[in-house]
């Protein structure tokens, strides 16, 4: 019988070909607890559980975060879900309860926050932040995402030589608000496809 939260685990599963090297699984031991926030009401007007005084000041048992090298690249994982926290691993940052981010070959990335007030997901200069469920990938030249949920903004921040874009929500022009390298879109409810054009 497990007698405490210093006895939680975190299972990863990464499917692999045969011949293919078996995935590298680091945690990360560097992720701090943030300050708690005021819970959040649940969509139908529930009440979410209450975190333990002890959870709240200090994440009894750490944060769950890991690095995860595959032959696919590497993916960050933040999953701490109702205690945000913060962890930095060289050029990755993720701030929120869940949040994820992957650095494929080439300079392929993708970026997603799941959970967390103003999460954040970012790797070298690109950065995204939102309240709500929404993902950003980018290969080359092209970015897309995609968004979930009650209507929300995100964030995306931009690599400082990153010409002006037009925003695509399913394939429309939408506007948004650019200041400097932050590009902000209002993303709304529901599951939306969205892009920037250059």
């Amino acid at each position: 019988m497990k007698t405490g939260s210093s006895e939680d685990f975190l299972a990863v599963l990464c499917p692999r070909a045969p011949g293919q090297p078996a995935a590298r699984v680091t945690a990360l031991t560097d992720a701090q607890a943030l300050p708690a926030s005021p819970p959040r009401v649940a969509s139908l007007g529930e009440q979410p559980p209450r975190l333990s005084a002890e959870r709240q000041r200090g994440l009894v048992g750490g944060p769950a975060a890991l690095r995860v090298e595959h032959a696919a690249g590497a993916d960050h994982v933040l999953l701490t879900p109702g205690a945000p926290a913060e962890v930095r691993d060289g050029e990755v940052t993720l701030r929120g309860e869940i949040a994820f981010a992957r650095r494929g070959s080439g300079a392929a990335l993708t970026l997603a926050v799941v959970q967390g007030e103003a999460a954040s997901a970012a790797v070298g200069p690109w950065r995204l932040q939102s309240s709500g469920l929404v993902a950003l990938a980018v290969r080359g030249n092209q970015v897309t995402g995609e968004s979930a949920g009650p209507a929300h903004a995100a964030v995306v921040e931009l690599p400082p030589d990153w010409p002006p874009v037009t925003v695509l929500i399913d394939g429309q022009p939408t506007a948004a608000q650019r200041d400097g390298r932050r590009l902000t879109i209002a993303l709304p409810a529901g599951e939306h496809h969205w892009s920037l054009r250059r």
